[in-house]
């Protein structure tokens, strides 16, 4: 990955031409549910049944894609006028999800639990 843009000096690495934040991915989306039930175990003792779900419906969450919108097809340079001409390409791959999350954003996952409370 780059770290600096064309001139050295850092800042944007979009095209001039294309506006700032003009192409969006997808958002990550979840649903996360917990069931709890507190049951009474004598004097102040109490026990506490839980259930965990994450991601309920399973939502595929993707956290990579290609940044590549242009790929230089050909150029030249006119040593007369001093002029570069540089033609681009679109690339077909840009936006293109390359990367989906197995961790916090991961995969259906549940759980259960219980606790005692003294």
């Amino acid at each position: 990955m780059l770290t600096t843009a064309s001139n050295g000096a850092g800042g944007s690495f979009r095209a001039p031409f294309e506006e700032r934040n003009g192409y969006r991915t997808s958002g990550r989306k979840t649903l996360d549910l917990r069931l709890s039930r507190e049951f009474k175990a004598g004097g102040r003792r109490r026990v506490v049944a839980l259930a965990e779900g994450f991601n309920m419906f399973n939502w595929t969450n993707y956290t990579g894609f290609s940044n590549i919108k242009y790929r230089v097809a050909s150029s030249s340079y006119d040593a007369t006028t001093n002029k570069v001409t540089i033609n681009l390409t679109e690339d077909v791959a840009f936006r293109r999800a390359s990367a989906a999350s197995n961790t916090i954003f991961g995969p259906r996952d549940m759980q259960i639990g219980f606790k005692f409370l003294w």
